[in-house]
């Protein structure tokens, strides 16, 4: 047997979600969440460079080199 359109309307449920409003803390202004400083992957890529060769050009520790280029220039543009 086949529902018509009306039956069919009727059975169905709607779905509808509400987002929270933000938030204005009572003295009035708007707070402004820390944003991570992009660096440009040029800029890692050599810093990383340098660290390899600062090790003696040692392999094995791509990975390290280049999350330690990558923090040492987030620190120094933010």
């Amino acid at each position: 047997m086949e529902k018509s359109k009306s039956a069919t309307a009727t059975t169905e449920k709607k779905v509808t979600t509400r987002r929270k409003k933000s938030e204005v803390p009572s003295n009035g202004h708007t707070e402004v969440l820390a944003q991570p400083t992009l660096v440009p992957e040029e800029r890692i890529r050599v810093r990383a460079y340098e660290l390899y060769l600062s090790r003696g050009r040692q392999n094995g520790s791509h990975e390290s080199d280049w999350f330690a280029a990558e923090a040492e220039l987030r620190s120094h543009t933010a």
